[in-house]
């Protein structure tokens, strides 16, 4: 007969690994908002809340910059900036994230990566006659 062993109350995981773990689980909550049956998204929206709920412990927070106004000064990696035209200069946007900011009590564990969109206005056609 073999001696039952008895599971380790904690367990040591890298940093790299609880980045990926987290980097996982916001994809699944950007998976979940993407998926068209309702009860599919629900079902993929618990899994994510059950998977954070289990590793609370842990207080590492995703940062999603998608629709926040883009500084310079900014932890992510601007990895694109797509130029638009329009009427005013509106300042950048960041319009997706491709990774989010993982942060361990206001620490950065991994930066994350975003896309940056930048409104250019034309110059009003400038040399060209308005008869």
């Amino acid at each position: 007969m073999s001696e039952i062993e008895v599971l380790p109350s904690s367990v040591l995981l890298s940093s790299e690994g609880i980045c990926s773990l987290y980097s996982e689980i916001w994809r699944l909550e950007q998976l979940a908002g993407d998926l068209i049956d309702r009860v599919q998204s629900a079902s993929v929206r618990r899994i994510a809340r059950q998977i954070r709920a289990g590793l609370a412990e842990v207080d590492v927070e995703i940062v999603d910059y998608s629709g926040r106004p883009y500084d310079p000064g900014m932890v992510p990696e601007v990895l694109d900036i797509q130029f638009i035209t329009g009427v005013e200069e509106v300042g950048d946007t960041v319009t997706e994230t491709i990774e989010p900011t993982l942060l361990w009590r206001g620490q950065v564990l991994r930066r994350g990566q975003i896309v940056v969109q930048r409104v250019v206005v034309p110059n009003g056609g400038e040399g060209e006659s308005n008869d």
